[in-house]
């Protein structure tokens, strides 16, 4: 991990981690499970710094959308 990168994901995560937990506390209704939700968001955000654009708020809501439907597919699967 260079500088760079570092400072561009405190950027990221400082500018960004409230509104994901908010997104996810509106679809999960648990502010843990958000808080989970938006750790994963950022993950993805990590290790696909390359690919996020200037204005990253529209694709980190994508990629929150994106994992709650895999989880719903997950949990509709489970005996």
């Amino acid at each position: 991990m260079n500088e760079r990168d570092r400072f561009w994901f405190d950027e990221l995560y400082n500018g960004h981690y409230l509104d994901i937990v908010r997104y996810g506390v509106r679809r999960l209704a648990e502010v843990d499970a958000a808080a989970d939700l938006a750790q994963e968001v950022f993950v993805v955000a990590w290790r696909r710094r390359d690919q996020v654009p200037d204005n990253s708020l529209p694709w980190l809501y994508g990629v929150a959308r994106r994992l709650l439907a895999n989880h719903r597919r997950a949990q509709g699967r489970a005996p």
